[in-house]
This record gives C-alpha cells, structure tokens and sequence, in this order.
C-alpha cells in the first residue's frame, strides 16, 4: 500500500480533479456518490487511494468508472513492480477480453472531457489499454524467466568448467608422473643394457660356426635395442608430440637404397612375425593365448614345443624366412605390397624401424588372438585423408568366434601412438562384417618416405 501511495502522489492530481467530476455525472446514483466521495478526498492521497480499491471492486463490473479504477490500480502496481497486482487490476478493466493496442489515459481523458459516446468510447480504451500493459507484463516476465534461466545455465557451465578444470589438473599431474617414469626408465635402460655387447659376442660365435647361438645373440641385441628406441619414443610422445614426429621423421632412407645400413618394410614385417610367432608357440608365454593354441594343437603340449623347436632352428640357421614358414606350417598369409611401400626404406637400428616392428608386431599377435588360422591378408597401400597422404596397411582375417581373451590395451596404445604421429587425426579403423576382421592403421606418408633423388644425367658436348 505504502508504495501505491507514493506512485499516487506522484501522479498529477489535476487529472483526477478533472475526470472524477464528468464521469460521475454518466454513472449511477451510488457510484456517483463513491465519485464525488474520491473527488473531495483527493487532498487526502491514502484515503483517495482507498477510495480507488472502493471503485474496483464495485460489483458493477461494466460500469466504466469501476473499469478506469481498476485501470488506474493496474498502471500504479506495474509502476512499483508488483505485476501480480497489476496483471490482477488489468484483467478485471479487460474483462478477460483480447484487445488490440489502445491509445494512453491522455487520449481517454480527451474523450471523457469531450463527452463522445462517453460510456462505450471509456470501456473500449480502457480495455484496450489495460491489455496492452497485461502484454507488457507478460513480456517482462519472460524476459525475467529467459535472465534466470541464463543465470541458471551460466551457473552450471561453470560448474562444469570447475570440474573439467580439476580433471584436466589430475591428467596433468598424472601425465607429468607418467613422464617421470619414462624418464627414469630411460635413464635405467641406458645405464643397464649394452646391446653392443652383445653384438660383439654374437660375432666372435658366428665367426667360431655356432651359428645359432649367435643368431639367439643377434635377436637378443634387436630387441634391445627396440626396447630401448621404443622407450625413448614413449618419452617424446608423452613430451611433445612435435618431437615425437621429429624423431620418426628424422629416420627415412632413400627410397630403393640398397645400403646395408638400410632396411625394408617386408624385413620389418618379416622379423616382427618371427617374435611374434615365437611368442605364440612357447607355452610359457602369454597364457592369454592357451586356449587358441590347444584349438591348433590340443592338448599335446609335445606337438607344440616341437613345433615351437622347428620353427626357432629355421629361423635361426636362417634357413627360411618367418613369413615362409608360418604360411607353410601355421596359417597362410597372402601379402600385398604398392610400389612406394615397396619402394620405402628406413635406417636400420633407429626409432621408426623399432616403431614399425612394435606396430607390425602387436597387429600379428591380434591375428593370433582372434583368427581361425584359415588365412592371414595383409594389403599395403596409399591414399588420402583429410587431404594428407598416408601411407595404409590393412589387416583381414577371418575367426570363429567374437569371444574376447584379450584386454584390447595393445589396439587402444596403438591408436593413441598413430593419432599423436598424425597430429590427432584418427588413423586406426576397424571393421568386423560376416565373420571377418579388418583393422586399418594410417601413417602420413611424409614421415616414411623419402622419394629418391633423380640425378640430372649431362650429355658430353
């Protein structure tokens, strides 16, 4: 009420004198008295103002003044931002009735002062007015809703930033522990293996005709130095994956080079079947894959370490090839070579050598893993992606069953390796359709091959 009475005598009590006096002369006998009885209180504003509550509620809800009073109480609530008040005044001088835009209180006063059709021309402004500012209401009160709900949503972006924030904190210090880590265990490695060494035994007992025990040196002295190439990888990638790409980049060999210092994509391929299939058939190793080799070989453990046996004296009298005998004696493997696949060459001994050989490795222990053993398809090729060319290899093979044995964290670091050596571009792909299952991985073509250099050839003159 206290602020309805200041709104009131904020307000021009001069109107009022004037329109209180000629609408109470077109109304009847009792409201006429409630008129003259609010013209004659207008010096008072509190009892005026009673008299205004008096009017609007009068039950003759048609009458006009009892409609401008209604009015009036709708327009001084809305003034002190008490719309429920205001939509509650206003509904009643509209009688719940749609209106169109309507002129002011000034343009309804000149026609109550100009006597014209007094009685309809007030009830139709009125109206029409009161449902203009009922509309005005409304919009307000969306734009309130539309503030809060904004305010509301901005609360809850920020409470999800603060969390995100605390995750992104706890990768971090988990990240920078991971790295400590690497760095210890590249700094242990250094200080612990001597592949050299052991380089140098395995040729004084080449050089004595024990042929295979240097040969088990030679492998000894590779798979350290792999471990040692891949540790140091691990570091960069989890580092800087610029210095990651630099390291792989930095070792690319002429294409077609046919240095001894060199080496080729099929050796790489070959040597990661030979530890892979090595693996698979010693029965102390990756008791995950017990199951798949009593499929192959039941239950005949001898069956197995002779095969086991064969397989190590071939391969270490170098009297085949791994990929030979695996398609001869384990599961037949078809692979396909494009030309720059072909072509490509990498320095022997560094990281992208001993990067391949873990990506070719774990793919074929996959193959173990999940296949049937009726054949192995290994399809090398180039395309585009993203508008980049990349280098692709596909790997097929068909199984039995879907029936997992493995925790899938080798196929998942994989995919974490590549997409950081591919600037975050996805580049493993998978597809299992009718039995049959295909994983793709993706290498920019750039961080491989080097395209030969063409020598201009100058005529004698």
């Amino acid at each position: 009420m206290t602020e309805l009475l200041e709104q009131w005598q904020s307000t021009e009590i001069n109107q009022h004198l004037k329109w209180w006096p000629k609408a109470g002369t077109h109304v009847t006998t009792q409201l006429n008295v409630e008129a003259l009885d609010g013209l004659a209180l207008t010096k008072d504003s509190e009892e005026a103002l009673q008299c205004f509550h008096k009017m609007a509620e009068h039950p003759d809800k048609k009458n006009p003044l009892v409609i401008f009073a209604q009015y009036q109480l709708g327009i001084l609530s809305k003034n002190v931002q008490n719309n429920q008040a205001a939509k509650y005044w206003l509904r009643l001088a509209t009688g719940f009735e749609n209106g169109v835009n309507g002129p002011h209180e000034q343009n309804l006063l000149k026609i109550v002062l100009n006597e014209t059709n007094i009685e309809n021309e007030l009830i139709t402004l009125v109206r029409q007015s009161a449902q203009q500012l009922l509309e005005d209401i409304a919009k307000l009160e969306e734009q309130e809703k539309a503030k809060q709900a904004l305010e509301q949503k901005n609360k809850e972006i920020e409470k999800k930033n603060q969390a995100l924030e605390r995750q992104n904190k706890q990768i971090q210090a988990e990240t920078q522990k991971l790295e400590r880590i690497l760095r210890d265990s590249s700094h242990m490695l250094a200080n612990e293996i001597h592949p050299h060494n052991i380089m140098n035994v395995a040729e004084t007992l080449k050089e004595q005709g024990l042929k295979k025990e240097a040969m088990l040196l030679y492998k000894a002295y590779r798979g350290e130095i792999f471990i040692s190439h891949q540790n140091e990888l691990l570091l960069a990638q989890y580092r800087d994956s610029d210095q990651f790409r630099q390291k792989v980049l930095g070792n690319r060999a002429e294409a077609n080079s046919d240095s001894a210092t060199d080496t080729s994509v099929y050796a790489i391929l070959n040597e990661a079947l030979e530890k892979a299939t090595s693996n698979f058939l010693d029965k102390s190793k990756y008791k995950a894959l017990q199951k798949v080799r009593r499929r192959i070989f039941g239950d005949n453990t001898n069956l197995l370490e002779e095969r086991h046996q064969q397989f190590v004296n071939k391969i270490y009298l170098e009297e085949q090839k791994a990929l030979e005998w695996v398609n001869n004696n384990l599961m037949p493997i078809r692979s396909d070579f494009s030309e720059k696949w072909a072509q490509l060459r990498l320095e022997k001994n560094k990281y992208t050598e001993a990067l391949l050989h873990k990506h070719f490795y774990e793919l074929f222990i996959n193959a173990y893993k999940y296949s049937d053993f009726n054949g192995l398809e290994i399809r090398f090729f180039e395309n585009n992606l993203e508008e980049k060319a990349y280098l692709f290899s596909q790997w097929t093979n068909s199984y039995e069953d879907n029936n997992s044995i493995s925790t899938g964290n080798g196929l998942e670091g994989l995919k974490a390796e590549l997409e950081s050596l591919n600037e975050g571009a996805i580049s493993l792909f998978r597809q299992d359709d009718n039995k049959t299952f295909s994983i793709t991985i993706a290498i920019q073509e750039q961080l491989l091959y080097l395209p030969p250099v063409l020598f201009e050839v100058k005529l004698p003159t």
